[in-house]
C-alpha cells in the first residue's frame, strides 16, 4: 500500500512538471507567434500605426498588461500608443521626467506621480541613443512565467517594432535625400546652361568668366551680349541670399535680361525696367545687386550703373578705377529713387574685373579675408596677362589663401581685355 503511495505521488509530480513544461511550451509558442506576426507586418510594410495598434493588442489581450504608454522619438518625443493611462501622455515630457532612465526600472520611487500607475519603465536604444520609452503597469508573475521574464519579452518586442518602424523612416530619409540630390544636380545642369559657356575672343575685346558655386546653384549671374557691331551690354549679378529660391529669381532675371538688352534701350530706361520686374517677380522680398555696363567700340565710352554691387574695377595704364556710380539694387523698391549713370573713355589694353562679393568673403583659418586691398594688388601685378590666365591665377591664388576653409559664398569673376 505505502509502495502504491509513492507511485501516485511521483505520478502527481511528474504529470504537474509535464503540464508546466507544456504550459511554456505554449507561452514560448506564443512569444514566438507575435515575434513572427509583427515581422511579417514589417516585411508587407504594414503603416506605422497599426504596427503599434498590433503591438498594443498583444501587451495588452495576451501579456495582461493593465496600463501602458509608448513614446518614440522622431525629431519630437511623441505618444504612439496609451492605454489606461490616465491621460499622463497629454503631460509627460520624456525628455524631462524620463531622461535618467537608461535601461530598465522596475520599481518607481513611490514619491514619484508614475508609481501610481505604472512599476516599470524600459528604455529602447539604437546606438547608445535613446529612441523610445515603454512604461508599464500591472505587470504581474504567473505560475509559468516571473515578471523580469514578462519585462524582457515586452523589452525584445518593443525593441523589434520601434527600431522597425524607425528603419522605415530612415529608408524614406535616404531615398528622399538621393531623390534631392538628383534633382540639385539636374538643377546644376540647367543653371550652368544659363552662364556663358565660352570665353569671347575678338577685334574689340576678349572676355573670360569663372563661377564657383557655393553648394550646388546659386544666385550669381553674369553674361557679356552682343547687340551691334559696335555695341556690347554685360552684367556681373548677385541675388540676395543663397539656395534655390535665389537660383530660380536669377533664372528669371536672366530671361528679362536678355529680353530687354535686345531692344537696345538707353541705360536708364533698361535699369529702370530691370528693376521694376525684379520687384514684381520677387514680390519685393529679395533684391539683386547688379553692375549692368554698355560699351561702344566706336566711341570708345563705357557706361555703366552700378545698382548696390562690389565695384567692378578699371586698370588703364596703372591706373585703378572703381566704378561705384550707380543706384540702389535692383528690386528693393518698386520705382528707383535715382540713376547716375558713370561713363568712363576706354583705351587699348585696358582691363576690366567684375566680381560678386563671394570672392571677398573668402577667409582663410586666422580668420583675415581676401579684401579689397589685396583684390586691386592682384590686378596690378598680373595686370599683363590674357584674361584666361588672369583668372585661373586669381583661382590659384584663392585656393591658396583659404587653404582648407571652405567658400562661404558663391564666387563669380569676369575679366575683360579691351583691344
Amino acid at each position: 500500500m505505502l509502495e502504491n503511495e509513492k507511485l501516485q505521488l511521483n505520478y502527481e509530480v511528474l504529470k504537474s512538471r509535464f503540464v508546466e513544461k507544456e504550459q511554456q511550451a505554449s507561452l514560448l509558442q506564443l512569444h514566438l507567434r507575435s515575434l513572427l506576426q509583427v515581422s511579417e507586418a514589417v516585411n508587407q510594410n504594414m503603416p506605422a500605426n497599426a504596427l503599434y495598434q498590433m503591438y498594443q493588442n498583444i501587451l495588452v489581450a495576451q501579456l495582461n498588461v493593465q496600463s501602458l504608454l509608448l513614446f518614440t522619438f522622431d525629431d519630437f518625443w511623441n505618444c504612439v500608443c496609451s492605454h489606461n493611462s490616465f491621460s499622463l501622455e497629454s503631460t509627460l515630457q520624456p525628455e524631462v521626467d524620463l531622461v535618467h532612465i537608461h535601461d530598465i526600472i522596475t520599481v518607481l520611487d513611490k514619491n514619484d506621480d508614475l508609481s501610481k500607475y505604472f512599476d516599470t519603465v524600459i528604455s529602447i536604444k539604437r546606438k547608445q541613443v535613446t529612441i523610445a520609452y515603454v512604461l508599464l503597469g500591472g505587470i504581474d508573475k504567473s505560475q509559468i512565467e516571473s515578471k523580469e521574464e514578462k519585462i524582457d519579452f515586452i523589452k525584445s518586442l518593443t525593441h523589434l517594432v520601434v527600431t522597425s518602424i524607425d528603419n522605415k523612416r530612415l529608408l524614406k530619409e535616404q531615398m528622399d535625400r538621393q531623390f534631392y540630390q538628383k534633382e540639385m544636380n539636374n538643377a546644376v545642369i540647367a543653371q550652368n546652361l544659363l552662364l556663358p559657356s565660352d570665353a569671347i575672343k575678338n577685334e574689340d575685346l576678349n572676355v573670360f568668366f569663372n563661377y564657383i558655386p557655393h553648394k550646388d546653384i546659386g544666385g550669381d549671374y553674369y553674361d557679356f551680349l552682343k547687340l551691334s557691331e559696335t555695341e556690347y551690354v554685360f552684367c556681373m549679378c548677385d541675388v540676395a541670399g543663397k539656395g534655390v529660391a535665389s537660383a530660380l529669381i536669377m533664372a528669371n532675371f536672366q530671361a528679362i535680361f536678355k529680353i530687354y538688352a535686345e531692344q537696345k534701350l538707353p541705360i536708364e530706361e533698361f535699369i529702370h525696367l530691370l528693376n521694376n520686374k525684379t520687384y514684381y517677380i520677387s514680390n519685393g522680398e529679395k533684391h539683386i545687386t547688379a553692375f549692368i555696363g554698355y560699351y561702344n567700340v566706336q566711341t570708345k565710352t563705357l557706361q555703366y550703373v552700378n545698382a548696390g554691387h562690389n565695384a567692378s574695377i578699371l586698370l588703364s595704364g596703372k591706373n585703378l578705377t572703381e566704378l561705384t556710380k550707380g543706384t540702389t539694387p535692383l528690386g528693393t523698391f518698386e520705382e528707383l529713387l535715382f540713376i547716375n549713370v558713370g561713363e568712363e573713355l576706354i583705351k587699348a589694353g585696358d582691363l576690366l574685373f567684375n566680381y560678386t562679393d563671394g570672392l571677398i568673403d573668402v577667409f582663410n583659418d586666422t580668420d583675415s579675408n581676401f579684401n579689397e586691398d589685396m583684390l586691386k594688388q592682384f590686378i596690378l601685378d598680373h595686370a599683363s596677362e590674357s584674361v584666361m590666365d588672369f583668372i585661373s591665377n586669381l583661382n590659384i591664388e584663392l585656393q591658396s589663401f583659404k587653404q582648407h576653409m571652405l567658400f562661404p559664398d558663391d564666387v563669380s569673376t569676369m575679366c575683360v581685355r579691351f583691344r
